[in-house]
């Protein structure tokens, strides 16, 4: 979480679980009807946010460690399993699986504001919020791409574009040496974004 206390775990045991970052005591448990696919808090801590095999998400209260609220299945049931949610304030950023692109979705009632196609060619597999809240990282088998969040925050949805945009092969002058066939193991993809954060942001200031 934000603020270091806890550690959310999204398991195949249909359980969101929440851990005591010290001495990872369980804390809170959120059941769900299928495999919980992915979460991600909101930068208060005081919220998590779960994706789910039912292609719902949903969002709990970490305090109180109850369910507040989940998407209308009859939005959700044609966009796919979500793969990855991310939080930018007010936002949630997240992945499915029919198609490349992000969605954006208001935090409060987890409406779909805005589909982001633009910079990916296939799925997204990782998204990474910089601590600071200034960058989003996204990463698809083709393209890395790197979003300020200003835009998103200060001007509205559609401004939010790309700042960075980079080919998987065309990375490893930035930093690590990339596989050359472009498809990216788990390892890679759940890994790489951490380590190639520096060389972005770097680059961008």
């Amino acid at each position: 979480s934000p603020d270091l206390k806890y550690i959310a775990v999204a398991l195949r045991d249909c359980t969101a679980t929440i851990f005591d970052s010290v001495c990872l005591h369980q804390v809170k448990q959120y059941h769900h009807p299928y495999a919980v696919t992915c979460c991600a808090f909101t930068p208060d801590s005081g919220q998590l946010l779960t994706g789910c095999y039912d292609t719902l998400v949903r969002r709990f209260d970490v305090g109180k460690g109850r369910l507040i609220h989940t998407t209308t299945p009859s939005s959700s049931i044609n966009k796919g399993v979500v793969i990855v949610v991310a939080c930018v304030q007010q936002f949630a950023v997240v992945t499915r699986t029919r198609e490349p692109g992000l969605d954006i979705l208001d935090v409060k009632s987890l409406r779909t504001l805005k589909r982001l196609e633009t910079g990916h060619a296939t799925l997204a597999w990782v998204l990474k919020i910089t601590s600071c809240g200034k960058y989003l990282l996204s990463l698809c088998e083709r393209f890395i791409n790197v979003w300020d969040t200003a835009p998103l925050l200060q001007k509205g949805i559609m401004k939010f574009v790309p700042e960075i945009s980079v080919e998987v092969n065309a990375v490893e002058k930035y930093g690590p040496k990339l596989p050359s066939d472009q498809k990216l193991s788990w390892f890679s993809a759940t890994f790489l974004p951490a380590s190639l954060a520096r060389y972005f942001l770097a680059s961008s200031s």
